[in-house]
């Protein structure tokens, strides 16, 4: 029998919860982002390791119909998850922009609910949240560490430009160009880079 494992998680996390011994056992494993190497080559030779990227449907997440517009001069953001966002950015931003709306589909409590140009969803069907990227105009997604990830995929199939945080675990899925990126933590860029995304809108 062999053994293979996949893993997700960042290697900031990846410390704590594997265990060394039993990645040494296996005959192989599969990594989601080149970030994760570095990791496991402390553990396994690298003939055994190898990263695959996520995919996506791009049958259902598509771009809208061309005809489809949203309410001129006013910028649409979407922001999609749970697991380390940034909070703070959006929080922070949202409130800096009450001229920008803000739907985040998220399953967990953020603080940000409180904000009245933020609506927050949850429990949304894969018809829904497709039907939501694209009635959006920017997907917006500070992260505070990143492996793979779904909404960024999910966004970019869905003919989005996307604004988020700058990670080499981000780039690894971007094509030239593909985003407005952001370093860490950086409130002031991703409010600069919205401001100019909502100056196009209005023009």
């Amino acid at each position: 029998v062999r053994l293979i494992a996949t893993y997700h998680q960042p290697p900031g996390l990846l410390r704590d919860l594997v265990d060394p011994e039993v990645v040494r056992t296996l005959d192989h494993v599969f990594l989601v982002s080149p970030s994760q190497r570095g990791f496991f080559e402390g553990l396994l030779p690298p003939d055994r390791i190898h990263v695959l990227l996520h995919g996506v449907d791009a049958d259902f997440f598509h771009p809208a119909d061309p005809d489809a517009s949203n309410v001129a001069g006013c910028l649409r953001c979407i922001t999609v998850g749970n697991w380390l966002r940034d909070w703070q950015i959006v929080h922070e931003v949202a409130s800096r922009m009450p001229e920008v709306d803000f739907d985040v589909v998220t399953g967990r409590k953020t603080g940000i609910e409180v904000l009245p140009n933020v609506r927050v969803h949850s429990k949304l069907d894969d018809e829904t949240l497709a039907a939501f990227y694209r009635r959006a105009d920017i997907l917006f997604l500070p992260l505070l560490d990143a492996t793979a990830n779904n909404a960024l995929l999910e966004g970019m199939a869905s003919g989005l430009p996307v604004l988020v945080t700058d990670l080499s675990s981000v780039r690894a899925y971007l094509p030239d160009g593909g985003a407005i990126l952001v370093p860490s933590g950086d409130t002031e860029g991703f409010t600069a880079a919205l401001d100019r995304l909502q100056d196009a809108v209005s023009e």
